[in-house]
């Protein structure tokens, strides 16, 4: 058992939050399950490590490590967009769902660029992002998320709206939350 920090958007307050599967580009098997964000109709952002696979490098001092970039990417993934149903006797509950899911095409940062040691410890990150230009616009419903106009001032709240990972199962619950 586990247990995720949040509670289940059981009133869609956040549609903009989707599912993204990437398909490895060598024989099609999904690579990994992870959350991602539409900010236009058509267009997914999502974290360039979940749609590129690690791969081995030696550095210059002769050590090995892993490192993710945008040489590694798969080609397309599959975005799931979900809509709940409130369980009318407990409002915060889920009743039910329906999705919606979209092809695209995954366009990593060309600076991605993200070194790991053999232990798999984080050693350096950059540009750790990726955007989706889906074959096909959302559905009605899905809108995009409204993007923030100036900085982060301290004592702000900030919401953050995902999908629980399973440490034990190595996978999302698969269900939004805030």
């Amino acid at each position: 058992m586990f247990e995720l920090a949040g509670k289940p958007d059981a009133d869609n307050r956040y549609p903009s939050a989707v599912m993204v599967h990437a398909q490895s580009p060598s024989n099609g098997a999904k690579l990994r399950q992870c959350g991602g964000v539409i900010v236009a109709q058509r267009l997914v952002v999502t974290a360039g490590h979940c749609v590129c696979r690690r791969h081995q490098a030696t550095t210059p001092e002769g050590r090995r490590e892993h490192r993710i970039d945008a040489t590694t990417c798969a080609e397309t993934a599959t975005v799931r967009v979900s809509f709940y149903e409130q369980d009318p006797r407990a409002p915060e509950q889920i009743r039910g769902f329906t999705y919606a899911e979209r092809q695209g095409r995954i366009r990593p940062h060309p600076e991605l660029q993200i070194r790991l040691n053999e232990q798999n410890q984080l050693l350096s990150s950059h540009a750790d992002l990726a955007t989706l230009l889906l074959d096909e616009p959302v559905p009605v419903g899905f809108r995009a998320a409204v993007l923030a106009k100036s900085p982060v001032v301290p004592g702000e709240t900030l919401k953050r709206v995902g999908f629980g990972y399973d440490d034990t199962s190595g996978a999302l619950d698969g269900r939004r939350l805030v």
